[in-house]
């Protein structure tokens, strides 16, 4: 049985709360180092999401992820980042415990683009729970299109937690035995497919199963997959994601509204699952130039209660794209490409693939008159057929 039985988390807390902080503390090392089922407030590396948008959207990102924030939920997503982006943010987990733990996330990221070459990512995870243990996770991801609606990225981690030390641990014989901290190496896979408005992502998470408990149990981290669709328009994201976490099905789902010319956003999210997992999140977003500060709030409607909730900040920045002028050139050379083919597949019959090739023009200049001809032109042969 894993840490994250939410039976025994419940027990275990209503239990420790009776304790003194120091008892609590003792009991938290002696069951880990003894493997038996326990969560005090969190597993070992569990998935509680980062940064601060996706957590407004209730961690519902796998599809609709498309900035630097997608190395972790989806490294497919990246392929999304058209120029360089930087992500920081932090979270102060489960406000007003009743012990007083002082448990917090920090998240840094950056990803840029190489072209045609793809894209590619860092990010670094911080949690602590101050003076007595820390998590650290380094990822490295990449991610490159594939065809011209279909993206696939892939992570490299390196996982990471250590305890701390006081007259208890250095007491301990597996502490003395195997010393305080473990690292594990993993690997993520993912892949997105984009049909006009309608997004679809597929993704698999800690595939190499790092084994990260002290003691070498060789019981490794457990893999997780997640699919999830999405749909799009120019103010509205809706999102829907299904998770497996080792034996617990989860569910997230989750809005974003933007207003006053895309510079405001509103979000909501909502998680249901298996094993009483429930929690409610919501989420605002200003974006000026370059820059965009997000709030995010999340609230456990089962297990942990008695909490203020979660509290998330951050900022993400987006370094100028290319001149326009430029970018007219580069549009131009795309729009050159994509009608030379079309006009290739039509004149060898293959009219929906000419069809195809002109649209893409006209996602570029919806008013493109030779293109708006052929189309109706393939059409017609269509019929014919």
């Amino acid at each position: 049985m894993r840490k994250n039985d939410k039976h025994n988390r419940i027990w275990v807390l209503k239990t420790l709360r009776s304790l003194s902080v120091k008892v609590f503390f003792v009991s938290i090392f002696t069951l880990l180092t003894l493997h038996f089922t326990l969560c005090t407030v969190f597993a070992d590396f569990e998935d509680i999401g980062v940064g601060v948008r996706a957590v407004g959207l209730g961690n519902c990102y796998t599809a609709i992820g498309d900035d630097i924030d997608s190395i972790y939920y989806n490294p497919a997503g990246l392929s999304h980042i058209k120029k360089t982006e930087f992500s920081s943010s932090y979270s102060k987990l489960y406000w007003g415990l009743d012990d007083g733990s002082n448990i917090g996330q920090s998240f840094i990221s950056a990803g840029t683009s190489l072209g045609k070459y793809g894209v590619v990512g860092f990010s670094w995870i911080n949690l602590s729970l101050t003076r007595y243990y820390q998590e650290n996770t380094f990822i490295l991801g990449y991610s490159r299109k594939l065809k011209e609606d279909i993206f696939i990225g892939v992570n490299g981690k390196i996982l990471s937690k250590q305890y701390g030390r006081d007259i208890y641990t250095e007491d301990d014989p597996l502490f003395n035995k195997y010393g305080y901290t473990k690292t594990g190496y993993s690997l993520d896979i993912g892949v997105k497919f984009n049909f006009n408005k309608f997004i679809i992502g597929i993704v698999g998470k800690d595939l190499l199963r790092p084994d990260v408990d002290l003691g070498n149990s060789n019981d490794g981290l457990p893999a997780t997959y997640k699919a999830g669709i999405g749909y799009k328009t120019d103010d509205l994201l809706l999102g829907l994601d299904f998770g497996y976490y080792y034996n617990v099905i989860k569910c997230f789902s989750g809005i974003e509204k933007l207003f006053f010319n895309k510079r405001f956003a509103t979000r909501v999210g909502v998680g249901i699952g298996t094993r009483e997992f429930s929690n409610i999140t919501l989420g605002l977003g200003y974006s000026y130039n370059i820059f965009r500060i997000d709030y995010a709030f999340i609230y456990p409607l089962s297990g942990i209660k008695n909490t203020y909730g979660t509290h998330r900040i951050g900022v993400k920045i987006g370094l100028p794209s290319l001149p326009k002028d430029e970018k007219e050139k580069i549009m131009k050379k795309k729009m050159k490409t994509y009608y030379w083919r079309g006009l290739t597949y039509y004149n060898q019959a293959r009219y929906k693939k000419a069809i195809r090739e002109f649209k893409k023009i006209l996602k570029i200049s919806p008013n493109h008159k030779q293109s708006l001809r052929i189309i109706k032109k393939c059409q017609v042969q269509l019929k014919k057929l």
